[in-house]
């Protein structure tokens, strides 16, 4: 996309967004115009599961009204988003074909994690969570009509999302509608609410330290505590903008007081508080019930709610693909994928330069095998392609991501890293291929048994197995983390494999780390397993000035 100026749309279950941006140096980017429609898409979808006539009305009003905005500030728009709702409804190809027709807009239904993925990115770029010096486990509640989702992550990289069915729009109508007056109809929504976070909490690698909220939810939540708090809330004033700022601060207990002093209330008297609108007080009480069982449950039982969000996000991701594409020396798939890659591993703090030296030694060796299929020595296949040697660089620097959750498992939490993110401005099989072959550069092989592996084709599997082979070994090469070989290479001995670690250089120092520790060797010939399998043949490995190991597989 050369385009300077570009727009995104997130048609929600509540409100339709808009935002149009500008790019600037250095992948910086400010907003031209913003623009929301509480459209109230998913009214009656939990009744019906279908979109009504007169919700799908608004929203593609409010879609029209946003290509024109878009063409205003000279800012196409490149990507357009549906969550819940559409997500949801059994006419949902219907309403998507009516939007194309009357707009011109393709929109994109995307699934429950990518919405949190996408709050994720735009909170975390609006604090600035890369930039700090001990990174924080983040957790971002994302409060939309028709679900909640809690992402949690590290500094700027989200790690895991969970989504739980707590929209306020679904909730309302599921228990007594905007009023809920009846303590019957409040208790059995409060327990349904503790029932399903409970549920989501256990489904997270790891619980927060630190609580953004974002979502119209959130943010009402937090400029009615304040408002609360400086003894403002009275009906019939304005809210100034000192009370709107983009960041405030709401505790659990802030929570509480507010839904107990809302409650009675009828919407109307909802309504004529500063800083509410009436549709936001018809589905404000199951919302605030929603905040107050997360807070209470997560520590530090606070929240920093902010007015970004998903749309934001949206925005992220696409300055992050234009920045990749530019820092390309060349416009193809394999030089994309690396930069993709080498983003992601420096987001992640990927340890260096072990990442990058095992990457380099990975390629080495299949550079070296690659040959060897050439002379007939071993199988060809997909493997020896350029392509395939592109994939495995980058799931060498991605292959230890995972650390910043937790060394205990690193490759699963960098195969889930992977998956999460996606590699800016590559395509989705490509990234998926890093994600499993990063996975199984240590402990147990690929099995049909997990998610990733046994979903994909033959010929996939049969490409992580060799690839992943490779990875192991180079891995091995740099166990104590000291870059002692310089490269990899391989030669036939009788109908055996020999792989050997071209010594860094020859210094005293090296030497008697090779005498000594003999660390690489153990490693890299107990991690040859895989690839021992794949090509059926035993491997040894050795120093090039020795002879080879007695350990192979």
């Amino acid at each position: 996309m050369n385009q300077r100026r570009f727009s995104v749309v997130d048609i929600g279950t509540n409100s339709a967004r808009f935002l149009a941006v500008e790019l600037g140096s250095g992948g910086s980017w400010k907003p031209l115009a913003e623009l929301r429609v509480p459209c109230r898409l998913g009214e009656g979808l939990s009744a019906g599961g279908m979109l009504a006539e007169i919700p799908m009305t608004r929203a593609i009003a409010a879609v029209v009204a946003f290509k024109a905005a878009a063409d205003e500030a000279s800012a196409p728009i490149v990507r357009a988003v549906a969550t819940h709702a559409v997500r949801k409804a059994g006419n949902r190809d219907a309403f998507l074909e009516l939007l194309r027709e009357r707009t011109g807009i393709d929109l994109e239904t995307i699934a429950p994690r990518t919405e949190g993925r996408l709050s994720y990115r735009g909170i975390a770029d609006y604090v600035d969570a890369g930039g700090d010096a001990k990174p924080a486990r983040i957790g971002v509640i994302d409060t939309g009509g028709g679900s909640v989702q809690l992402t949690v992550g590290i500094a700027d990289v989200p790690v895991a999302s969970v989504s739980m069915p707590l929209g306020a729009v679904a909730l309302t109508e599921q228990f007594g509608g905007p009023e809920q007056s009846a303590s019957a109809q409040f208790e059995a929504l409060h327990e349904h609410i503790a029932a399903a976070v409970e549920e989501g909490l256990a489904r997270l690698p790891f619980l927060p330290a630190r609580i953004y909220g974002v979502g119209g939810g959130c943010t009402s939540a937090g400029v009615l505590c304040r408002l609360k708090g400086a003894g403002k809330l009275i009906a019939g004033t304005e809210a100034g903008a000192k009370d709107l700022s983009a960041q405030i601060q709401a505790s659990g207990a802030e929570i509480r007081e507010l839904m107990r002093f809302i409650r009675p209330m009828t919407v109307a008297e909802r309504s004529a508080l500063p800083g509410l609108s009436v549709e936001r007080a018809q589905i404000l009480v199951p919302g605030l019930a929603v905040i107050d069982a997360l807070l209470q449950r997560l520590r530090p039982h606070m929240m920093t709610t902010a007015h970004v969000g998903l749309r934001d996000g949206l925005v992220v991701e696409t300055v992050e693909a234009v920045r990749v594409r530019s820092a390309a020396r060349r416009q193809d798939r394999r030089t994309i994928l690396q930069v993709a890659a080498r983003t992601l591993a420096d987001r992640c703090r990927a340890e260096q330069p072990h990442s990058g030296h095992v990457a380099m030694l990975a390629i080495g060796l299949h550079r070296d095998l690659v040959k060897l299929a050439e002379q007939g020595g071993i199988k060809k296949g997909r493997w020896c392609r350029r392509r395939s040697a592109a994939i495995l660089h980058a799931a060498g620097l991605l292959h230890d991501s995972g650390v910043a959750v937790s060394y205990k498992g690193h490759h699963k939490h960098s195969e889930a890293i992977v998956l999460f993110n996606g590699l800016a401005g590559v395509r989705l099989e490509d990234s998926d291929l890093v994600a499993g072959i990063a996975r199984y550069h240590r402990k147990g092989r690929p099995s049909r048994r997990h998610e990733l592996y046994g979903g994909m084709d033959k010929k996939d599997r049969r490409l992580v197995r060799m690839l992943a082979g490779i990875l192991r070994i180079a891995d091995g090469f740099d166990r104590s983390h000291r870059q002692l070989a310089s490269r990899l290479h391989v030669r036939m001995d009788d109908d055996q494999l020999v792989i050997l670690g071209e010594p860094a250089e020859r210094s005293e120092a090296v030497e008697q780390a090779m005498r000594d520790g003999k660390q690489e060797l153990s490693a890299a010939a107990e991690k040859s397993d895989l690839l021992s399998r794949v090509l059926g043949r035993k491997i040894s490995v050795a120093w090039m000035s020795s002879s080879p190991t007695s350990e192979s597989r």
